[in-house]
């Protein structure tokens, strides 16, 4: 595009030389749009705009008065009064103020309580309850927990706690014999040694990796096996997952 003309805005604060394809007052829309606002303020349509909304808008709340408002009593000063909400109590924010003072405070937030039990937490917690050091059943692994009366809890997890509470779920629906089983000491008892191939189960992975330590039973559930600790060997999850339902497997040579 070429520019042949060259320009000054007429906006007096811009006054900039611009350069444009045909003749116009202003270099950008916006010194266009500043000069036209001045222009209304200068020769009074602004304030003749001004007036005249003001008066539609005294004119709407003259006829509209009421409108929409229920009536209601302020619960400190007895005074009545129009308003929108139908659950207002009180007519001013100073009202509301007198109204507040001296009534009991509100609960404390969760955040608020679990801030505090930090605190007293740090400076040593007093009460029926104590801290023990305590082992998980099935994992083995060594946590804090608060008791209150009795024994810690068994499980370090709630994982743990469902992985156990699932096997005593599927032998309740088998209707065979169960009992609360101890997966932790079923490996030291077999001294992490797999009974289907006699090699050694790998702690530190889990299922489904091939050597994850899993608890297989010698007479499955499916055939009316047990639930229990005698009923139970240590075994590999590939080995284990191998042998399914089946009495006796051995791995091939």
């Amino acid at each position: 595009m070429s520019f042949s003309h060259t320009l000054t805005c007429q906006y007096e604060p811009c006054g900039k030389t611009f350069e444009a394809a045909r003749r116009r007052k202003y270099c950008e829309p916006l010194c266009a749009n500043r000069a036209y606002s001045k222009a209304k303020v200068a020769d009074g349509r602004a304030a003749q705009s001004r007036r005249k909304r003001a008066g539609k808008i005294a004119a709407y709340r003259s006829e509209n008065v009421g409108r929409w408002k229920v009536e209601r009593e302020c619960h400190t000063c007895r005074r009545k009064w129009l308003t929108h909400r139908k659950d207002a109590k009180y007519c001013s924010p100073e009202c509301k103020g007198d109204g507040y003072r001296g009534q009991p405070k509100p609960a404390p937030s969760r955040q608020v309580l679990a801030r505090r039990r930090l605190q007293r937490a740090a400076r040593g917690v007093r009460g029926l309850g104590v801290w023990a050091d305590a082992a998980c059943v099935r994992c083995d692994s060594r946590y804090v927990v608060k008791v209150r009366g009795g024994r810690p809890a068994a499980h370090c997890s709630r994982a743990c706690h469902d992985g156990t509470k699932g096997a005593l779920r599927r032998a309740r629906e088998r209707e065979v014999e169960r009992e609360t089983v101890y997966r932790a000491r079923v490996f030291q008892r077999d001294d992490w040694c797999c009974h289907l191939c006699g090699e050694d189960i790998d702690r530190d992975v889990v299922a489904p990796a091939p050597l994850a330590p899993t608890l297989d039973h010698v007479v499955p559930i499916a055939r009316g096996g047990a639930h229990t600790m005698i009923n139970l060997r240590a075994a590999h999850f590939r080995c284990n997952s191998a042998k399914g339902s089946r009495l006796t497997w051995a791995p091939a040579a």
